[in-house]
């Protein structure tokens, strides 16, 4: 699982089927948005099969695109994608961008909705090619449409083939996922991070963010956070949820007299008794003993604010000149 792993590992795509590590609806593959930030991209219900899973893009956005891992590109391959548009001229794109590019910010549109890629309601196999000149590039999706929402892809990946058309045979994938993944997941952290205390109800909220979050990379980090926030992670003991709301807070009524208030300072370093007040005018010498002992931090005598004491065992005490 690499809990402990601090950089992002990114392996090549090979397909995506939007059903996610738990087949609960999610990410195969760790997608990112433009210039590697977030995306809107989101693994739905499909509208017409209620088992099966699809990305669509809820809401539109100028950094919304969707960019898959690396690929590398051969001879008579092409990318194979289903689409279905619920909505005439849904808006809906797909393309690539090369991959030797630093920043995703530029990509080829392939196919978009209309013309070539009409859906009519209905889903619809579609594929494109990329230029052999190209070696290797990323599939970018996207919808254009405003509102947006109303564009669905599924079943995205690289196959033998060749030219850009639609209404191909539809391949049949078989999702990386498996059942129950999540939950073996929260389990292990349950262990690692709180002996086996985690409640069942802190694994539900925990496991269902899992799952929501996109990608099993994405889920484990949301997975993480989250675990740090319960309540068995900072305690050694059971801790048993009572479902019951706190009681409201309740604040005194004022009582009319005017405000008071201890002010507490906190120093950082160095504001001692003897940096202070310090040995001035002394029979003893004590101002030499302060400097024998302060050293380099004993405060020059042509720099105190001197005062005068009586009963003391100096006649005069320097203050420091930053307290007159």
């Amino acid at each position: 699982l690499g809990f402990n792993r601090t950089t992002m590992m990114e392996e090549e795509f090979a397909f995506e089927t939007f059903e996610g590590m738990s087949l609960r609806g999610g990410l195969d593959n760790r997608w990112v948005g433009r210039d590697f930030n977030a995306h809107n991209g989101k693994a739905t219900i499909d509208p017409q099969v209620n088992n099966n899973h699809v990305l669509y893009f809820p809401e539109r956005s100028w950094n919304g695109d969707f960019y898959s891992p690396l690929i590398q590109n051969f001879n008579n391959q092409v990318v194979k994608f289903k689409y279905l548009s619920t909505t005439p001229s849904a808006d809906g794109c797909i393309g690539y961008i090369d991959g030797a590019r630093e920043y995703l910010n530029t990509q080829t549109w392939a196919l978009c909705d209309g013309n070539i890629m009409e859906s009519n309601g209905q889903w619809i196999t579609c594929q494109f090619e990329v230029p052999q000149e190209v070696t290797s590039f990323r599939i970018v999706v996207t919808d254009r449409g405003d509102p947006s929402g109303n564009a669905f892809f599924d079943d995205i990946h690289f196959a033998a083939g060749t030219d850009t058309l639609c209404g191909v045979d539809s391949s049949v994938l078989n999702p990386p996922g498996v059942l129950g993944y999540s939950d073996s997941v929260i389990g292990e952290l349950a262990t690692l991070l709180t002996a086996g205390r985690l409640g069942s109800a802190s694994k539900d909220i925990i496991r269902d963010a899992f799952d929501s979050a996109g990608s099993a990379e994405d889920g484990l980090r949301v997975a993480q956070q989250l675990l740090l926030t319960t309540s068995e992670f900072h305690s050694t003991n059971i801790a048993k949820a009572t479902n019951q709301p706190r009681d409201d807070i309740v604040f005194p009524i004022p009582s009319g007299k005017p405000y008071r208030a201890i002010v507490y300072i906190m120093f950082s370093g160095g504001c001692d008794s003897f940096n202070m007040l310090t040995p001035h005018t002394c029979d003893n010498d004590l101002y030499q003993t302060y400097l024998d002992v302060r050293h380099q931090v004993a405060l020059p005598k042509n720099l105190l604010l001197p005062i005068s004491a009586s009963d003391q065992v100096c006649s005069k005490f320097g203050i420091h000149p930053e307290l007159p």
